[in-house]
C-alpha cells in the first residue's frame, strides 16, 4: 500500500450490550487500518450512511401518527461525524421526497400556487 494512502490506527472506547436494554460492556477497541485504503474507508462510510438513512426512514414509516411512507427516491443530507441531526421536513418537502420536485411543482402550479391546497389533497388521498 502506498505510504501516503495509509491510515493511522484509531483507539476508541465503546459500550456494547448483548441485547437491547441489556447491560453494556465497555471495550477499548483498536481499529487497525493496515489492510485498507482511504477509498475503502469512504465505502465503509457510505455503507454506514445508508444504514443510518434506512433506520430513520423505518422510524418515520412506523410512526403511529403522521407516518411517512418509505420513498422511492430520497436525498440524505449527511451530517458531520458525531453530530445528531433531526431533520424536520415541511409537508411540501415530504411530498417532494415522495413524488419528486417536478411532479409536486406541477401540482402546485395546477392549484394556482396554493401549496396548502395540494398538501390537503394529498392528506385526503392517504387518509
Amino acid at each position: 500500500m502506498e505510504e501516503n494512502n495509509r491510515i493511522a490506527n484509531r483507539e476508541i472506547a465503546c459500550n456494547t450490550s448483548a441485547y437491547q436494554d441489556g447491560p453494556a460492556v465497555r471495550t477499548n477497541l483498536t481499529l487497525d487500518f493496515s489492510g485498507v485504503t482511504k477509498d475503502d474507508l469512504v465505502e465503509y462510510a457510505i455503507d454506514s450512511l445508508v444504514i443510518k438513512w434506512q433506520a430513520s426512514a423505518r422510524r418515520a414509516a412506523n410512526k403511529k401518527e403522521n407516518a411517512i411512507p418509505i420513498p422511492k427516491t430520497a436525498t440524505y443530507l449527511v451530517p458531520k461525524p458525531g453530530v445528531r441531526v433531526a431533520v424536520t421536513l415541511t409537508p411540501l418537502q415530504m411530498l417532494e421526497q415522495l413524488f419528486g420536485k417536478e411532479k409536486v411543482l406541477s401540482l402546485v402550479n395546477a392549484a394556482g400556487g396554493d401549496i396548502d391546497a395540494v398538501v390537503k389533497k394529498f392528506k385526503e388521498m392517504i387518509g
